[in-house]
């Protein structure tokens, strides 16, 4: 795929957008995701745009550039894997228990 835009109103944790990202796809994510807690300073990623679902104008905009733009970096980005969330949770229940 060129782009993946999905940006949804509501989605968690956004595993489209690492999906995508992590195949080097440009990647257009809504304002109100939490892909935010995956990606180290994705306000600088290449590739990767955040929008309002419901702004039209931005999404319109949006595309334009992923479709002219260099090719997505964001792949290098992601901090965690969703094994490594789920290793790390793990890890904090067992430290925690009584």
């Amino acid at each position: 795929a060129l782009v993946n835009c999905p940006p949804a109103f509501y989605e968690l944790p956004g595993l489209t957008y690492l999906e995508s990202m992590s195949l080097g796809v440009k990647t257009i994510c809504s304002k109100d995701t939490s892909i935010r807690e995956y990606i180290c300073n994705p306000e600088d990623a290449e590739g990767l745009y955040f929008v309002a679902p419901a702004d039209m104008i931005a999404l319109r905009e949006c595309l334009e550039k992923a479709v002219v733009g260099p090719r997505n970096t964001t792949a290098k980005l992601i901090e965690k894997t969703e094994r490594q969330y789920a290793e790390e949770f793990i890890d904090n229940m067992k430290a925690n228990q009584c």
